[in-house]
């Protein structure tokens, strides 16, 4: 009979391989290395996880998950298109300052492909969720009609990048800097 799964371990080991993934790359992990870093045994990894593919690409996946959920609670907090932007940048922002080692995995993985496609589909989902509440705020005058996809990326790299500034040097990005290059990609994108 198998014993219960335990959510702490899961949580040693989601938290060992964003570790060793950060700390040696993609190519030096092996379930051993993860094993080690939670404090179990390799064969209680496999309780949760057929194999370090999937482990890799499920903690891939929480973490998007996580990251797009908090997203769009901040943009259901917004009365308008333009607050639920606003939210949503900030809390992008956020996210990757309060679990930078998330991000950097997310980052490691994402740019390695090896997510498959079902994966795939479902993090396409909440992109398309994302692309809804800029088409909206494009039909409604609040930002110049342009691409979902280039909207995207001009809201998402400056957080992104001042957050992984802040986490690599481990200081706080001030306020007032955050809020100035809010302002300046909004007047980038704001219907005239």
């Amino acid at each position: 009979m198998a014993r219960p799964k335990d959510e702490e371990k899961r949580q040693a080991i989601r938290d060992a391989v964003i570790a060793v993934v950060i700390e040696g790359g993609l190519a030096n992990v092996s379930v051993s290395k993860i094993a080690k870093r939670a404090s179990v045994s390799p064969g209680t990894i496999y309780l949760y996880f057929a194999n370090k593919e999937e482990l890799i690409q499920q903690t891939y996946l929480d973490i998007k998950t996580d990251w797009f959920d908090t997203m769009f609670a901040a943009a259901d907090s917004g009365d308008d298109s333009a607050a639920k932007i606003r939210n949503m940048w900030f809390a992008l922002f956020d996210f990757v300052v309060d679990r930078p080692n998330d991000f950097l995995f997310s980052e490691t993985v994402g740019a390695a492909h090896l997510i498959d496609a079902s994966n795939e589909a479902s993090i396409a989902k909440k992109i398309k969720k994302l692309e809804g509440v800029l088409t909206k705020a494009i039909k409604d005058g609040t930002l110049a009609k342009a691409p979902t996809a280039s909207i995207q990326a001009v809201l998402m790299a400056p957080a992104v990048q001042l957050a992984k500034t802040a986490a690599r040097d481990k200081k706080k990005v001030k306020p007032a800097l955050l809020r100035e290059t809010f302002d300046i990609v909004w007047k980038g994108l704001a219907a005239a």
